[in-house]
């Protein structure tokens, strides 16, 4: 995005991400703002920003998340938040079993999303490569 400034993504939240992503073959790793994020069926459901760890949820899971206190709605432009996309607190962060039950309902509610298909990206444009780890 033109004139947009993305954070860096954190290498503790990078290595996270890397532990707690999916191993499933309907789970493709490629980057979004420029950061690992996590894709079902062309569906992005987790993902690393800055600092943050966000997953996409279902209405009643997300409801459930957003009562936890430090949790919030992810936001990568100030003021436009993601309306599905909560940001796991950090008391979550903390405890991987119950992260990986958020990151697990995230990649179930993609997984019933209709299929995207991915737009061709223009020849030479950049940010469309697959993360490799």
């Amino acid at each position: 995005m033109p004139g947009v400034s993305f954070p860096k993504a954190d290498p503790t939240a990078v290595e996270r991400f890397h532990r707690w992503v999916p191993r499933a073959p309907s789970v493709e790793r490629r980057k979004m703002f420029g950061q690992p994020c996590a894709f079902a069926g062309g569906n992005m459901f987790f993902g690393v920003f800055g600092t943050q760890l966000f997953v996409r949820l279902a209405p009643v899971d997300r409801a459930r998340a957003l009562d936890q206190e430090g949790a919030c709605l992810f936001g990568p432009m100030l003021g436009r938040p993601l309306a599905e996309y909560v940001v796991l607190p950090p008391s979550v962060l903390e405890k991987e079993a119950e992260a990986l039950s958020w990151v697990a309902l995230g990649l179930a509610y993609a997984l019933s999303l209709a299929v995207k298909k991915r737009a061709r990206a223009p020849r030479g444009a950049r940010g469309s490569e697959t993360l490799h780890r």
